[in-house]
């Protein structure tokens, strides 16, 4: 089917999302926003994009790590 907006395909399926899963789209959005502050602070690094959606695969970086085992001690030290 041809879009007379000339919109392409992903442009048509991003639409289309936003339409019937509103919800779903803002949280997504909300999410990256989130790991894009995170790789902006050295937490997490990009180390590819999936084929298929384009999105970002991260992982935790030694300073990611270090601060979530910080974290894992202050919230244990808590407990007790």
């Amino acid at each position: 089917m041809v879009c007379e907006a000339k919109h392409s395909d992903e442009e048509l399926a991003e639409m289309t999302q936003q339409e019937v899963f509103p919800e779903r789209v803002a949280d997504v959005l909300a999410l990256e926003e989130v790991a894009i502050e995170l790789e902006a602070e050295g937490i997490v690094e990009t180390v590819g994009i999936d084929p298929i959606s384009g999105q970002r695969r991260r992982r935790l970086t030694a300073k990611g790590r270090e601060r979530a085992e910080l974290e894992a001690q202050a919230e244990d030290a808590t407990k007790h």
